[in-house]
């Protein structure tokens, strides 16, 4: 009986023809450290909730990665 139901599991487990997973890397842009409003801000805390928010919902993780960095903006830039 378990060879039976390892011959009807076989062929199905090779009908999958692809696999979806991909890595989405998020940038958080802003001038973390040039501001003292921003700087407290805690944009990692914030990163790290979002991610944690993305990865929580059924409807955008069906197989998806996804990772999150931090990018400082100049300071002249955000003037």
């Amino acid at each position: 009986m378990m060879h039976f139901c390892f011959l009807l599991v076989c062929p199905c487990l090779l009908s999958i023809t692809s696999v979806h997973a991909a890595t989405f890397k998020l940038a958080l842009v802003g001038p973390w450290s040039c501001d003292p409003m921003f700087s407290r801000a805690m944009p990692s805390a914030a990163a790290n909730l979002a991610l944690s928010r993305l990865r929580s919902d059924a409807d955008l993780s069906r197989g998806f990665w996804y990772d999150v960095k931090l990018l400082n903006e100049d300071c002249s830039a955000s003037k």
